[in-house]
């Protein structure tokens, strides 16, 4: 009985880690894509720009 108790806390701090951790980890993901958004996109702005 202990050892499934010991097991459910530690399964518990494992979830909680990583619900600390995923947000940052999409918000990394998110800024790298926008980055790479821009990088598409503002070199087509730049040409289009000029005629």
């Amino acid at each position: 009985i202990y050892a499934s108790i010991n097991q459910l806390e530690k399964s518990d701090v494992v979830v909680t880690e990583r619900q600390q951790y995923t947000p940052a980890f999409t918000t990394w993901v998110l800024a790298a894509c926008i980055l790479l958004l821009v990088s598409f996109i503002w070199p087509l702005i730049i040409f289009r720009s000029y005629p």
